[in-house]
């Protein structure tokens, strides 16, 4: 079964649904089952890979938990869509809007995460840091506070 997102005019993602793989045949006049259901709904809808996240497809191993797949074709289109997300029609990914305390980010066009002007900290596998745009913006060599505690 494959994915769909249906697409506003202004590119946000207003809904999704499964519906029939891209390998069966298409009715009469039409291309491709997004062709056909932007046709039914009137809006854009792209076809999305449910289980790719930011530009890596997973699966489930034997109890049901989150693997990397070994075959990485299967990553499509940067993210899975949801309700809200957006639609890059010029990178074709899927990518959740950016946070209002972090415009300094950027938008990585392959994998549709976003990604701070700089890295976290060396030790951040061992000590959480959030982000501080303020102090980013003050000294643009700094932007990563640890939590306390």
């Amino acid at each position: 079964m494959a994915h769909y997102a249906e697409i506003d005019s202004n590119d946000k993602v207003i809904d999704v649904f499964p519906g029939k793989d891209e390998t069966e045949a298409t009715p009469d006049g039409f291309a491709s089952w997004e062709e056909y259901y932007s046709n039914v709904t009137g809006n854009k809808v792209k076809r999305y890979s449910y289980n790719t996240r930011f530009g890596i497809h997973y699966t489930e191993n034997e109890d049901g938990v989150p693997v990397v797949s070994d075959d990485q074709s299967k990553a499509f289109r940067g993210n899975a869509a949801g309700v809200g997300g957006l639609w890059s029609e010029e990178h074709e990914i899927f990518y959740q809007q950016k946070d209002t305390d972090k415009g300094s980010w950027t938008l990585n066009t392959t994998t549709g995460e976003w990604e701070a002007p700089i890295a976290k900290p060396a030790d951040s596998d061992v000590q959480d840091y959030f982000w501080k745009e303020e102090l980013y913006q003050s000294d643009n060599t700094k932007g990563w506070l640890p939590y306390p505690g």
